[in-house]
């Protein structure tokens, strides 16, 4: 496992010799943790199966459908499983010991499982050559090397990311310059990283300065670089762990004059470094807890049987030292809270020889409690008051508060489907049975079976008639599908009522890759979907409402254009006549007046196009001086009315000519104008 100094390779457990113990109780041993024994005769075409079916059952097989064969587990491999167990076969044909391969199955389940296996060659009676050996499950421990793998990578980019910061030492006054992020880590300003080294010295942790500062003095004086880890202490009052390195600098004569080095944050990759033993730690504690009894029947007490053999696993399950389980009694392995009827139930078994599944409670030294599935097997076969015994505990604490948490997420999700209004249903394609949820056969007015099932037909007998031909469409496209799909039928109710049902269903397939069923919900979505309806016939109104709007203003303009041009014409005619000044003025407000209205009727049909999202701006250079005193004395008569006086000021001071929609101009200064006339109550207009 990886340690504090350094991280080595991770260790493999292999399953060494127990002493005292003969080929009997190995097989014994191996059964109690777990190891499955396969034997191959006349490989690669004979016959090949493990004892009992286990691997077969451990997948999840029944033994009694699926015939156990090495074509049926190379059908089960991932990856190269499949290319290294055929490697390794044919190394251990070739007679090589201590071949071992991983390789990873496919379960009944669909889920991945890691094994172990190792095996030799021998030649069996009547020179039948034969493979045998055994297999482990590792896909707990490989899980762990997995978050183990993603946790070293995640180190490996802090430590990329982290802070180097530079400094050096001026033996001649004695000040030590750093770099900004060497100024950081000492908690200097990073305006003036320039301290003399007593005050440094001063930031180190006690127990570390006086050799922190004789490395230096060493470097100074006799040009030895140096390495070392220490404490840093910030006025923030934040304590790192830094390591510093230093070296001589030299003038051109070969004097020391100054020392410069680095120092490097590490606090954080001494927190990674930690916290990989601790996944180290997680890595041995996946494998199950053995220990070997030996059984003094002399006695009548449970506390008769003696542990003579504890793996590390046992000793860090129960909170001991390494090896100091031997010699205990087996009480050790029962707490306060074990039950009496299971703690009877141990003393029958090894009484009777009998192997015995069990699970216990008990509480370590530090006051924790565990759960564990225990198991007892007699090493030698059963029989009456054998004396060796085999005893493996796995810690379920984890999966127990796991099952009890599913448990509880499982009641919430029902609750929030009924809430909710969903209804969850699954097509058997094996069976054509339809197995519903609650509230499904209120949902389709359907009779269920007692088993809550029905019948698919009954199902297509509530489809409206228009929607059967979608629903067997649909089924055919579900089936070739991969991903869910939606659809949307109607029903219709056995008192004629037509409910709209929204249902999603996904395709679900066996191990082997083939369809199994089609899983998914329904909603009655009627309510909704009417509302929806509803909606879309209101848009269509409005819209239609806004049309015949724009079509009466544009009409409207277009028929008030004409008089107003006639107006606007005549008006020309008698400013191109002699008139009085002042009538000339007031002819040509008039005309200024009639042009503002008849750009008002062009707006009117702007707006048509503003709600069709098409109007435009039309930019032309105008002169912009004329266009305020027009707009001025339009307005001019209107503040006269109000006691308002009107004045004009810096008309001078703007440009000649601008490029812009002079009309949109004049429309916003009419309506600035007009609105500050409005709201003055006496006084002046500027």
């Amino acid at each position: 496992c990886p340690t504090r100094a350094g991280a080595g390779p991770l260790v493999r457990p292999r399953m060494a010799p127990i002493p005292n113990l003969d080929i009997h109780q190995h097989r014994a041993v191996a059964r109690a943790t777990g190891m499955l024994l396969w034997g191959w005769e006349r490989p690669p075409h004979g016959t090949f199966e493990y004892r009992g079916h286990a691997m077969l059952r451990l997948l999840g097989f029944d033994p009694a459908v699926v015939q156990e064969s090495a074509p049926f587990y190379t059908s089960r491999c991932l990856g190269d499983s499949a290319a290294r167990i055929g490697d390794a076969m044919r190394r251990m044909l070739a007679g090589e010991q201590g071949v071992e391969v991983e390789f990873a199955l496919l379960d009944a389940a669909g889920r991945e499982r890691w094994f172990l296996a190792s095996g030799a060659f021998a030649t069996a009676e009547g020179g039948i050559p034969v493979l045998a050996g055994w297999t482990h499950e590792i896909t707990g421990r490989k899980q762990v090397e997995v978050a183990l793998a993603d946790s070293t990578r995640m180190l490996a980019a802090a430590e990329r990311m982290a802070g180097l910061g530079s400094w050096r030492l001026r033996l001649a006054d004695g000040v030590v310059e750093f770099s900004e992020q060497g100024a950081v880590l000492l908690g200097l300003p990073i305006d003036a990283p320039v301290a003399p080294l007593d005050e440094i010295s001063r930031r180190l942790d006690d127990e570390d300065r006086d050799r922190v500062l004789a490395l230096v003095a060493a470097c100074a004086d006799r040009g030895e670089s140096y390495t070392c880890t220490h404490r840093i202490h910030r006025p923030d009052g934040t304590t790192r762990l830094a390591r510093s390195s230093g070296e001589p600098m030299r003038d051109s004569l070969g004097a020391i004059v100054a020392v410069a080095g680095s120092t490097l944050d590490i606090t954080d990759e001494e927190e990674a470094r930690e916290q990989l033993v601790m996944l180290g730690s997680a890595i041995e504690n996946a494998n199950d807890a053995v220990a070997v009894l030996e059984t003094d029947y002399e006695s009548e007490a449970l506390p008769f049987s003696t542990i003579r053999f504890a793996n590390p696993c046992l000793c860090r399950l129960l909170g001991r030292a390494h090896g100091g389980l031997v010699g205990e009694r087996i009480r050790v392995l029962f707490g306060p809270d074990t039950d009496l009827a299971a703690i009877a139930r141990v003393q029958v078994a090894l009484h009777r020889g009998e192997p015995l599944t069990e699970e216990f409670t008990f509480g370590r030294p530090d006051g924790t409690t565990v759960r564990v599935d225990a198991r007892l097997v007699p090493i030698g076969g059963s029989g009456p008051a054998p004396r060796w015994w085999v005893v493996t505990l796995r810690d379920v604490t984890a999966r127990r508060e796991w099952e009890e948490a599913l448990q509880r997420s499982e009641a919430q999700l029902r609750r929030a489907q009924r809430l909710a209004g969903f209804v969850e249903w699954r097509i058997d394609l094996r069976t054509g049975n339809v197995h519903v949820g609650e509230g499904y056969a209120a949902m389709y007015d359907l009779d269920v079976r007692d088993d809550g099932t029905l019948d698919v037909r009954r199902l297509r007998e509530r489809m409206h008639p228009d929607d059967v031909a979608l629903l067997d469409r649909e089924y055919e496209a579900t089936l070739a599908s991969t991903e869910p799909r939606r659809i949307e039928l109607r029903i219709v109710r056995r008192d004629g009522a037509v409910r709209r049902i929204v249902s999603i269903g996904t395709l679900v397939r066996d191990a082997a890759g083939r369809p199994e069923a089609i899983h998914g919900v329904s909603i009655d979505d009627s309510d909704r979907i009417e509302r929806e309806e509803r909606l879309v016939r209101l848009k269509e109104e409005a819209e239609s409402a806004a049309r015949a709007k724009s079509a009466f203003l544009a009409n409207m303009s277009h028929e008030l254009r004409t008089p107003l041009n006639g107006v606007l014409g005549m008006l020309e005619l008698l400013i191109a006549g002699s008139l009085d000044p002042t009538f000339e003025r007031y002819a040509r407000t008039a005309h200024a007046s009639g042009a503002s209205l008849l750009h008002l009727l062009d707006d009117i049909l702007d707006l048509s196009k503003v709600e069709a999202g098409k109007l435009e701006l039309v930019t032309a250079p105008f002169d912009p001086r004329a266009l305020i005193v027009d707009a001025c004395e339009l307005l001019r008569p209107r503040a006269e009315d109000r006691g308002l006086a009107l004045r004009l000021e810096g008309v001078a001071t703007l440009p000649a000519a601008l490029v812009a929609d002079e009309w949109r101009i004049r429309q916003v200064l009419l309506n600035l104008l007009g609105n500050a006339i409005k709201f003055t109550e006496f006084g002046e207009v500027v």
